[in-house]
């Protein structure tokens, strides 16, 4: 990781704005370009920030974590998108304020069955809305109570299953 700035024409950019170059080990399963790839086989990514230097302790790194912790917060305004935050569907502001409430509520509920329901299941605690509504919401499923304790009952054949029947008491017993 090292910082390109003087390495191309930076002055149609606001002043102090600064280019970071990293090279990583690509991921399982990704898309490699030519134009992003060394000859080594690792991508090329870079960022521009605009912070002085001297301002975040170990510099470069420091910028490179803050970089991909923003992504991370750029991910969940994505995924609320898919929750009901895409559009607002009703004409008065106070109906699509009431919208607003009842999306982030279930973004928030999602959120807090992945981590604490599925945090030994990383495909589950990991997925994208769309996914875990497919995989874990939509699954038909029986409450039965015996013995004054109550279990969930899954079709054996759907592959999460297990992990959902292990995920359901620490959920229930979180929001419960």
């Amino acid at each position: 990781m090292f910082e390109a700035t003087h390495c191309v024409d930076l002055s149609k950019w606001p002043q102090g704005t600064r280019l970071i170059l990293r090279k990583e080990r690509p991921h399982p399963g990704a898309q490699l370009q030519l134009h992003n790839t060394t000859s080594d086989g690792m991508r090329l990514t870079a960022f521009i920030t605009d912070t002085p230097a001297r301002v975040v302790p170990h510099q470069i790194q420091g910028l490179e974590l803050r970089h991909r912790q923003h992504a991370h917060v750029e991910a969940r305004i994505k995924d609320s998108g898919h929750l009901g935050l895409g559009n607002l569907p009703l004409d008065a502001f106070c109906h699509n304020q009431a919208w607003f409430e009842i999306a982030l509520a279930a973004a928030d509920l999602i959120s807090w069955a992945k981590l604490l329901g599925f945090k030994d299941h990383p495909g589950i605690a990991k997925a994208t809305p769309e996914t875990f509504r497919y995989k874990v919401l939509h699954v038909a499923g029986k409450i039965v109570s015996t013995a004054r304790q109550l279990y969930l009952k899954l079709d054996s054949s759907w592959t999460p299953s297990p992990a959902i029947e292990k995920g359901w008491p620490r959920i229930r017993t979180a929001f419960g």
